[in-house]
């Protein structure tokens, strides 16, 4: 009498059946997670957008009181600069950039206060 080795094709099946129920498990969490990381990674590029929109401002002088708003990718960009309380001989500007995506939601804001001469 010889004994066979290997697998029979039922235990394959059953096999594949377990390493299909954890994957139909698994894939859903993993699509939400990489959803997220997307997400995430627009955030973090439209704030690293403004901040940049916010040196440039630096740039121009002398700051002037406006209200601008610009589109970048699919985002709408608002920038509002407006005048603060007057120190001695400076004037100080209140600088808000905004970042919004196509559906309206605030992926990014950057508030400051500017010291101008």
């Amino acid at each position: 009498m010889s004994r066979r080795s290997g697998y029979s094709l039922f235990e394959v099946l059953i096999a594949f059946v377990i390493m299909t129920l954890i994957l139909s498990a698994l894939i859903p969490g993993q699509a939400r997670l990489l959803g997220r990381a997307i997400a995430q990674e627009e955030r973090m590029l439209a704030q690293d957008y403004a901040l940049s929109r916010l040196a440039l401002l630096d740039l121009e002088k002398p700051l002037t009181v406006r209200t601008s708003d610009e589109t970048y990718r699919d985002w709408s960009v608002n920038t509002n600069i407006t005048a603060g309380r007057p120190l001695s001989e400076t004037a100080t500007y209140q600088i808000d950039i905004t970042v919004r995506n196509g559906q309206g939601m605030l992926l990014a804001a950057v508030e400051t206060v500017r010291v101008s001469p």
